[in-house]
């Protein structure tokens, strides 16, 4: 490992904890990700996935989840 590599690893294990906002809503605990002013929150579920006997009906109710689900990436594409 080089010296440039050495430092940038140990600034990276001294950086604080990135601020993880939290916030409630009716399926469960979001906890998002803060940058600078803008607190974001991603992946969320609006609606029960349309597969199998829900195909081509109207969206089901959003699933709800116990504990805390981390709302700070992206999630799959949709195909």
């Amino acid at each position: 490992m080089t010296i440039a590599g050495v430092f940038a690893t140990l600034s990276l294990m001294m950086a604080p904890a990135a601020d993880q906002p939290t916030v409630r809503i009716q399926q469960g605990v979001l906890i998002g990700r803060a940058d600078a002013d803008v607190a974001a929150f991603k992946n969320i579920p609006y609606a029960a996935p349309p597969t199998a006997e829900r195909r081509w009906r109207p969206p089901g109710a959003a699933p709800t989840w116990q504990g805390q689900r981390d709302a700070g990436a992206y999630g799959p594409l949709c195909i």
